[in-house]
Order: structure tokens, then C-alpha cells, then sequence
């Protein structure tokens, strides 16, 4: 009888130790995690964002205590600035069957209340642990920060041109230029917003979502 009690005490602790070890491996460990950086600007320095989508981004590997992949989790950033960022949505990926997942960035800053750069805080989140803590200078040609980049935003670059406005020193070569325009004008018309579907044929509706 002494055997038997003895045998389903044995048999219960290694239950408990092998569910708490697959407990202790289900979780992702910043350590063997890989944070990117993809299409910075300046060199590699700072964040440039537009409300399309088509700047800065990020790309996140995440594995556990073990080095496996932890597939399908849901990846978020947060961000703390000491301007106003405007995110068109929230910044937030899955990861694959390799681990790896992508974070577009959609947003823009609202750089009207002065010529100084903003600084962003981002942070990353995975199943609640926190991955990565970092601040970089973000720019964006969407200078006023309402998720467009148009004729106001225009008109708030022009008004540094020429200067050492940082929010318009895209190139960061601490002169506000002929190449910050170009920049700009690459994303005049940008946005996040609605697309007036009034006016368009069936044929250009398709080609806004090729």
C-alpha cells in the first residue's frame, strides 16, 4: 500500500514539474528576441513616419527560454512622446511560423508648435513581457499631425525653408533644403484617411487597393 501511495506521489510531482516547465518555456525571453529597424532615415538615426505606411518599420523575431519560435503571438508598441503623435492604427504584428513578425507604422506628428524635433519612446510588448525600450528622433511630412500630408503641411515646411528647423531636416544635414522638399513631395498626398470613392470609375476603385 506504502508502494502505491509512494508511486502516486512520484507521479504527481513529475506532472506538476513537466507543466510548470512547459509553463516556463510558453513565454517569450527578451534576451534571444530580435528587434529591427527597417527604411530609418539619416543614416540609420531616425524614425521617419508617414500616415500611408510607407516609412519606418519594424521587424520582431520572438522566441522563448528554449530559442523556439513562439508562433502566432500578437506583438504591440506603445509609444510616449512629448508631442502629439497621430497613429492611423494601432502598431501591432504577428509573428509567423520562423517567429518573425512585421510592424507598419501608420502616423504622423504634429510638428506645428515649433521648429524642435520630437522625440519618441517606443516600447514593445509580447504575452505581456516587455521586449524593447528605446527612444529615437521622429520626423514625419505630415507636420501637422491629422493623419494627411497636405497643403497645411506644405505651408508649415515652406516656413522653415531655408533654416535648422529640425522638423523639416529630413535629411538631418541641419539645414532645412532642396532635398527635405524632395522628401516631402514624395509623400504629398499621403494619408489615412477615407478615400472619396465619388467621381471614380469601378476600374480606378480597383486600383487603389492593387
Amino acid at each position: 500500500m506504502r508502494s502505491v501511495f509512494s508511486l502516486i506521489i512520484i507521479l504527481g510531482f513529475s506532472l506538476a514539474l513537466a507543466q510548470s516547465s512547459a509553463w516556463a518555456i510558453d513565454v517569450p525571453c527578451p534576451p534571444y528576441c530580435t528587434i529591427e529597424w527597417h527604411d530609418l532615415g539619416c543614416g540609420g538615426t531616425t524614425v521617419l513616419v508617414c500616415p500611408s505606411g510607407d516609412g519606418a518599420w519594424l521587424r520582431v523575431r520572438v522566441l522563448d527560454t528554449s530559442k523556439r519560435p513562439m508562433v502566432g503571438q500578437i506583438v504591440t508598441a506603445s509609444l510616449e512622446s512629448g508631442c502629439n503623435t497621430y497613429l492611423c492604427s494601432p502598431i501591432r504584428g504577428v509573428t509567423g511560423s520562423d517567429g518573425w513578425g512585421n510592424l507598419r507604422i501608420r502616423a504622423g506628428l504634429d510638428a506645428s508648435g515649433g521648429p524642435a524635433c520630437c522625440t519618441v519612446r517606443t516600447r514593445l510588448f509580447c504575452c505581456g513581457v516587455p521586449l524593447y525600450d528605446s527612444e529615437r528622433i521622429w520626423l514625419s511630412p505630415d507636420l501637422g499631425g491629422n493623419g494627411a500630408v497636405g497643403e497645411p503641411d506644405r505651408a508649415i515646411f515652406l516656413t522653415d525653408l531655408p533654416s535648422s528647423a529640425c522638423r523639416s531636416d529630413f535629411d538631418c544635414d541641419g539645414l532645412v533644403g532642396q532635398s527635405d522638399y524632395e522628401i516631402f513631395l514624395a509623400h504629398l498626398g499621403h494619408s489615412c484617411v477615407p478615400i472619396s470613392l465619388e467621381g471614380l470609375t469601378w476600374g480606378s476603385v480597383k486600383a487603389l487597393y492593387r
